[in-house]
């Protein structure tokens, strides 16, 4: 595996990643590894038919007032 240095992290962004990682468990490093690869994979697949039915059963309530009221009271 390579080695990643990234230099000039304000503290506040370290200190919220650190949050992050112990509400997940994890050291500093393996999180940060975990969202690297997460971010790689970003667009690296192409959106399938699966994927967009989930969204639209997710969201499917977002237009409904009520659930938008109980969701900001």
């Amino acid at each position: 595996m390579t080695d990643l240095l990234i230099r000039n992290i304000d503290e506040e962004v370290v200190r919220r990643i650190d949050a992050h990682a112990e509400r997940q468990g994890l050291s500093r490093s393996e999180y940060l590894r975990r969202e690297v690869s997460r971010l790689a994979e970003i667009g690296a697949r192409p959106a399938t038919r699966a994927d967009l039915a989930r969204s639209a059963e997710l969201f499917a309530d977002l237009a409904d007032e009520s659930v938008m009221e109980q969701a900001w009271s």
